[in-house]
């Protein structure tokens, strides 16, 4: 681990700290992540949308819902890549697939799926590759006092993407309130709404999760990165990295130059 290239401080953070670092490593690299989502997400969601018959639409955006865990891994892949000022651009974090497609991806989508600190143990199976016992133990000291935090940014953010979503549904009301009525009848009695109403809704909320998606992603990270350099003194492996590398410096600049031989 080449921690010279991080780009962050290395310094011990609160988790609260450590969560707005997130929202502002997720920044620059936001339409990076949100096109990887898109291209993941927006075919498998159009398949099953169209696959399925008109009182089972519903399961498409469940399916999409269920499995954030997994299109959530190459965005967790950038940023890891992009903490340590490597190679993180879209066709490279969709062609290295293997390195974030199968570690813990089993255990991920079934009994770890509605764990509220999911964000911050990601890392513990995608990037450390630790199943099983070894999962747990990690899971244990690293969420000892960052876990609370790890809940609240997931309880927030769940609320956000719902506040978002019925502020667009409010926006699209205000110019086309028929539309807006066909579909929420069309959500509550048998209805027989448009196919073409029934995905544009759909896809509204799909869209908010998928803007949503990288803060959520490099939040939980940056409490992972945070109790780490907690843990490992990640900040004073740097300076004492930082103070052979001057006093080797100062050896050099005051080293006496050579005699040189006579004839």
């Amino acid at each position: 681990m080449e921690l010279d290239k991080l780009v962050i401080q290395t310094r011990v953070r609160n988790p609260w700290a450590a969560i707005d670092l997130g929202f502002k490593l997720a920044k620059p690299f936001w339409l990076r992540c949100v096109a990887v989502y898109a291209v993941l997400v927006l075919p498998l969601f159009g398949l099953l949308f169209f696959a399925l018959d008109e009182e089972w639409r519903w399961l498409s955006m469940f399916v999409f819902w269920w499995l954030k865990p997994l299109f959530e891994r190459p965005l967790l892949f950038i940023f890891s890549r992009e903490l340590f000022q490597q190679q993180s651009g879209f066709a490279h974090s969709l062609s290295n697939y293997k390195q974030w497609w199968s570690q813990g991806l089993l255990p991920a989508l079934t009994y770890r799926r509605l764990s509220p600190s999911r964000s911050m143990f990601a890392p513990i199976s995608v990037l450390e590759g630790a199943t099983g016992a070894t999962y747990s133990q990690r899971a244990q000291i690293l969420g000892a006092t960052y876990s609370n935090s790890a809940m609240w940014l997931t309880f927030v953010l769940f609320h956000f993407e719902y506040f978002f979503v019925f502020s667009l549904y409010s926006l699209v009301a205000l110019f086309a309130p028929e539309w807006v009525s066909s579909v929420f009848d069309g959500f509550t009695s048998s209805y027989a709404s448009d196919v073409w109403s029934d995905l544009l809704a759909n896809l509204m909320g799909a869209s908010v999760i998928i803007a949503m998606a990288p803060f959520y992603v490099a939040s939980g990270f940056m409490l992972y990165i945070s109790r780490r350099i907690e843990l490992e003194g990640w900040d004073i492996e740097i300076c004492f990295r930082e103070w052979l590398q001057d006093s080797e410096a100062r050896k050099l600049v005051t080293r006496p130059k050579p005699k040189k031989l006579k004839a």
